[in-house]
């Protein structure tokens, strides 16, 4: 595996060459800014390049936060952001008392990146050196006992969203939902064994965080009701639009309701409010990163495909779109009767499972284009 070094050159020399000399030990291979032969490109440009090239990111933060790019961030910095959704990053802060301001709000970024990494600080070098063995050991068990396949992540979310299309048939259940949401996380691994997943207090755990968490995602005048289907937990309300199903891998499936109660359904179709959308996505997203916190808090579980799709066919339009309409007596919902039920996922469609949280707002707004780019379409 390569392992992209990231850190200031100059004044970290003794930090890097140790962390080659710790790299190739373990029988890895290190990129570091320092032996690129010469090129073409911008020494920053390499830089990411050779960054994206790697299985891994060894970030080496001390006082001085260097050098100020065209972005307006230092190149560490900016290998940082590059690397912090695409592969996982182990960061090593060296204990100093006079750190630069620019340093220390870039260390509390990385230290407020609550998923996803390994951080610790050191105050000697041969602190750190027992720290980044134990840190790239601990990885490499982790990835030689379960890598992530991809391919798999992606037809496990796509066909979660199809499977669960019938979910709401089970008992008294009368209602649909609107928008299907899918989080299948990797590697492939059971993390619930069938008591843990049937256990009441755990049911009640998740319940009460979809009724009462920050990151509410049941109806609380609805009724609630939890079943075992095959190795799967399901809760669900009584109305049926909105579930949340558990496989014993980690996998969560969401049904969720968009409609506006007054909206009239015998159009065949619903209006969508954007602004609507992007809370409910934002608010299952953040509620799928609990349970997996819930779940998994040591992540054997690192990376994540998410796919979404919409049940009925449609419109999305802006909270002042819907009134300009409704002002006007226009109800455009497209072709939704010839709607195709179309799942979609992002590009990449595996991220790794700290973008879950620090990534979310970019992640619900490019579903919701996918989403209305999916409607027209099928007009």
């Amino acid at each position: 595996m390569k392992i992209f070094i990231s850190s200031l050159i100059s004044g970290m020399e003794r930090e890097r060459t140790l962390a080659k000399k710790i790299i190739k030990r373990l029988g890895n291979d290190f990129v570091s800014a320092e032996d690129f032969p010469a090129q073409t490109n911008s020494p920053q440009v390499a830089c990411l390049q050779g960054l994206r090239q790697s299985g891994l990111v060894v970030l080496i933060l001390n006082e001085t936060y260097g050098e100020i790019q065209a972005s307006g961030l230092s190149a560490t910095h900016e290998e940082y952001r590059e690397a912090r959704d695409t592969r996982p990053i182990i960061a090593f802060i060296k204990q100093a008392s006079n750190r630069e301001a620019s340093q220390q709000e870039f260390i509390n970024e990385v230290s407020n990146w609550s998923n996803g990494l390994f951080r610790s600080s050191y105050n000697s070098l041969d602190d750190f050196e027992d720290q980044l063995t134990k840190a790239l050991h601990s990885w490499e068990v982790n990835q030689a006992s379960a890598p992530v396949d991809e391919a798999s992540l992606i037809t496990g979310s796509l066909d979660a969203l199809s499977n669960n299309v019938k979910s709401n048939s089970h008992s008294h259940s009368t209602g649909e939902s609107d928008l299907l949401i899918s989080v299948i996380s990797g590697p492939s691994i059971p993390i619930l064994r069938p008591s843990q997943i049937e256990e009441e207090s755990f049911v009640d755990k998740l319940l009460q965080a979809a009724l009462f968490g920050p990151y509410k995602i049941f109806d609380k005048g609805s009724g609630s009701e939890s079943y075992i289907d095959g190795e799967n937990l399901y809760i669900k309300q009584n109305d049926g639009e909105n579930f949340i199903m558990l496989d014993p891998k980690g996998g969560l499936t969401f049904g969720v309701s968009l409609r506006n109660k007054s909206a009239s359904d015998h159009w065949g179709g619903i209006v969508i409010i954007k602004e609507q959308l992007l809370d409910k996505m934002e608010k299952v997203l953040r509620y799928a990163a609990f349970v997996l916190d819930s779940i998994d808090n040591t992540q054997r579980l690192t990376h994540f495909c998410l796919a979404v799709q919409l049940t009925h066919g449609g419109s999305i339009v802006t909270q002042a779109e819907s009134e300009a309409q409704r002002q006007s007596n226009i109800i455009n919902l497209g072709n939704s009767y010839g709607h195709k039920k179309n799942a979609i996922h992002l590009t990449p469609a595996v991220r790794h499972r700290s973008a879950l949280v620090h990534d979310i707002d970019a992640i619900c707004a490019d579903l919701t284009t996918l989403l209305k780019r999916s409607l027209q379409r099928n007009r």
